[in-house]
């Protein structure tokens, strides 16, 4: 009996032990996802916001075609960039051009532009996210 009541002693000193390091693994693991989570809910927000911006900033410049509705425009437009698919990019470079040059009939185009192109290609990014 003597050595059965040292067995039982030795497991009541391990298993706690043993038991603190498997719990602390798992925390470590699990705070390890929930940090990723947050980043990636930060990241996915804050491209969100971007492109709200831009179109934001667009229907100002659309509403009142003044220099610093534009800057305004043009810094949100080229915060946007690197989220653009390389494929698409080439829409929003028009989509640019038209910007600058500024008359009825690009505004018209811009207009047609964003609704029929470039919204659906934000869409689509945001839905990747």
């Amino acid at each position: 009996m003597d050595s059965t009541d040292s067995i039982v002693a030795i497991a009541a000193i391990i298993a706690p032990i043993l038991t603190a390091i498997v719990n602390n693994r798992h925390y470590k693991k699990m705070a390890i996802i929930e940090f990723e989570r947050a980043k990636y809910e930060k990241e996915t927000l804050r491209i969100k916001r971007l492109f709200e911006k831009f179109l934001t900033n667009y229907g100002a410049y659309a509403g009142h075609v003044t220099d610093p509705n534009f800057s305004e425009l043009l810094n949100s437009y080229y915060a946007c960039l690197p989220f653009i698919p390389e494929n698409q990019y080439a829409v929003f470079q028009n989509f640019l051009t038209n910007l600058t040059d500024a008359n009825i009939d690009t505004i018209a185009e811009t207009r047609k532009n964003l609704e029929h192109e470039i919204i659906p290609i934000i869409r689509s990014i945001i839905s990747q996210l």
